[in-house]
């Protein structure tokens, strides 16, 4: 199976002498200042987190009630959307039973997007197992 890219140091010169930068697998250059500027950020996120669990552990009370708040928000809007879910499928279900023949071809459209991503997902897996194969003769 073929890995996945990682980023590489490679050497441009764009006219002011040779410079080392990062290329993504996309091909995007990346500077040494944006990779310090991500560093720091990464460093920062770090600190944060880790003082967080040091409170939590320590059971600190202002940290306990802001992660029990954070929680019992995300909750409530996770339980807004099902709600929302819910009602969109409630009426899916009752024009499908109704018979309803748009709802009923949209049903249809969107499993054969589903089984055409399925094929083109099992065709790739396949013809990497043959180029395996192809390889080991």
């Amino acid at each position: 199976m073929p890995r996945r890219e990682q980023p590489r140091v490679v050497t441009i010169d764009e006219g002011a002498g040779p410079v080392k930068v990062i290329k993504d697998p996309a091909g995007r250059v990346i500077t040494k200042q944006q990779i310090t500027k991500i560093r720091d950020k990464q460093e920062a996120d770090l600190e944060k987190v880790t003082d967080l669990r040091d409170k939590l552990q320590a059971s600190d009370r202002a940290a306990i009630r802001e992660v029990a708040g954070q929680v019992k928000d995300r909750a409530a809007k996770r339980l807004s959307l099902l709600a929302r879910q819910q009602r969109d499928l409630e009426s899916q279900r009752a024009k499908l039973e109704a018979g309803d023949t748009e709802a009923t071809q949209e049903v249809v459209d969107q499993m054969i997007r589903r089984l055409s991503r399925r094929i083109e997902q099992f065709t790739n897996a396949r013809d990497r197992s043959d180029e395996l194969l192809a390889e080991l003769e």
